[in-house]
């Protein structure tokens, strides 16, 4: 009898979870006063502050015979503080909460198994065609996981 095959995507059910993880993440919901606003797409003119999934990258990760997958999430996090002079201070806590989430996704897939979660860097910037009043995070995450052996 031939073993189960994988079709679920492990960068598919990477994007599905991290969203439902923002949203109910106590950390989250303290930096934004119970409303975590985090959107796969954002709304134009979307409130500040925001998280919006950007790039995720699924990466064959094959060794000793076998296919894992590697998935990078990049994340965005946005702010406009009022007052400027807060400057990026929420933007950097928001981001550092929602990469700590991230870190402790729980992850499963059939047929796979979580090797390790891990943060990849983390840039702050001002958003310059704005003056520099906008305020923006992009954080990147990686998760590594391996096929479950056959009888495991």
């Amino acid at each position: 009898m031939a073993e189960p095959v994988d079709t679920t995507s492990v960068a598919a059910l990477v994007n599905d979870k991290v969203l439902a993880s923002l949203r109910a993440d106590p950390a989250l919901q303290t930096l934004f006063a119970g409303d975590v606003r985090a959107w796969d797409n954002a709304p134009n003119a979307g409130p500040y502050p925001h998280i919006v999934l950007g790039e995720l990258q699924g990466i064959p990760e094959v060794a000793d015979g076998y296919r894992g997958d590697d998935v990078v999430l990049t994340l965005h996090v946005w702010d406009q503080p009022d007052p400027p002079s807060l400057g990026k201070r929420r933007c950097i806590a928001i981001a550092d909460a929602a990469e700590a989430c991230l870190l402790d996704l729980e992850i499963t897939v059939p047929f796979h198994r979580l090797v390790e979660a891990s943060p990849e860097g983390s840039l702050h910037i001002n958003d310059a065609p704005n003056g520099g009043l906008i305020k923006h995070s992009i954080v990147n995450i990686r998760w590594l996981t391996e096929p479950i052996p056959p009888g495991a």
